[in-house]
């Protein structure tokens, strides 16, 4: 039973990267640490083993509107966890000091200081405008500015579950920032701070087309980015 269970396990993975592949870029190094990580789980009577990971890097694509959205994630070290019990599988992987960026939202700037966000139609929409008013469609032009809004945040330790694909963390740091370009970007010198705050639990779901992203007993203050002089807190608000 166990050894059916291994394979289980394995076939699991199998059918989860086909699925995951949609989201992710596997580098070499990734695919190979899986490799040997599978081949392990034959050779262990237990029904269970571990392997570290390096340096691990993620790079997690995911389709949202007309734009391809771009997730990354770095650490030190990880542990890929893998464990049979009877007919329940775990499949975790264990990351340590990790750092993420999160493409939020694209706009662009308009001539004149306006945001936009181009829709389905082929036309901008103007932020926070009527979509019932003509004023509030805007045809697109190359002076057009590309900017997105970032998150990042931090975590002295964070899991990923392949069996749920979700991905948690606790106690932790986060910032929202306006950048320019549409290509992820993991310096913030040119960004501009909208938030910063601390989430007592974060995490993300990539099962199902979208990212859905929740932030638990999240203590932060806003900026306002439009003010002349340097940010200004306008807001602290706990969710």
């Amino acid at each position: 039973m166990k050894r059916f269970a291994l394979f289980a396990v394995i076939g699991m993975i199998a059918a989860m990267t086909t699925l995951v592949l949609l989201l992710f870029t596997e580098t070499k190094a990734d695919h190979k640490a899986y490799q040997d990580l599978n081949t392990q789980i034959n050779n262990q009577p237990k029904g269970q083993t571990t392997q570290q990971r390096y340096c691990v890097r993620k790079d997690i694509y995911f389709s949202e509107g007309l734009k391809r959205k771009h997730i990354l994630m770095l650490c030190p070290t990880a542990e890929l966890f893998f464990a049979s019990d009877k007919d329940q599988s775990t499949a975790l992987e264990k990351m340590q000091k990790v750092r993420c960026w999160m493409q939020e939202e694209f706009i662009y700037e308009l001539d004149g200081g306006q945001e936009a966000v181009l829709q389905p139609n082929g036309k901008y929409l103007v932020r926070h405008a009527n979509v019932n008013e003509d004023k509030s469609w805007i045809e697109p032009s190359i002076d057009d500015k590309p900017f997105q809004i970032i998150r990042y945040f931090e975590a002295d330790e964070a899991t990923y579950d392949y069996t749920s694909h979700l991905f948690w963390a606790n106690n932790t740091p986060i910032s929202r920032f306006r950048s320019p370009s549409h290509i992820l970007l993991t310096s913030t010198v040119s960004s501009e701070l909208l938030m910063k705050g601390f989430a007592k639990e974060a995490q993300f779901d990539l099962h199902g087309k979208d990212v859905s992203f929740h932030l638990q007993k999240l203590k932060a203050t806003f900026f306002d980015t439009t003010l002349p002089e340097p940010p200004h807190a306008h807001l602290d608000e706990t969710r």
